[in-house]
């Protein structure tokens, strides 16, 4: 069985460095395919006070097809 492992990368860009990125080469071994919509479900966790929150941690779990997949991210820059 092969693994594979999803890079999730999130930019901010202004138009002109949005228009290099799309044109620039894929680092070696990645590769990107054409952008899919679908609808997930996503459900995230604290505890009562928020200490999750406060430190800046996330809790999810995400229905992605038949499968639930759980996430913990943390300095996710959550404010409130």
């Amino acid at each position: 069985m092969t693994e594979t492992f999803e890079t999730e990368l999130k930019l901010e860009l202004d138009q002109e460095s949005l228009k290099h990125a799309r044109s620039a080469e894929l680092p070696c071994r990645y590769s990107a395919g054409r952008p899919v919509t679908r609808n997930l479900r996503s459900i995230y966790f604290d505890t009562p006070d928020c200490r999750l929150r406060k430190a800046k941690w996330s809790l999810r779990v995400r229905k992605t097809g038949r499968d639930w997949i759980q996430t913990v991210k943390s300095g996710t820059g959550l404010t409130g």
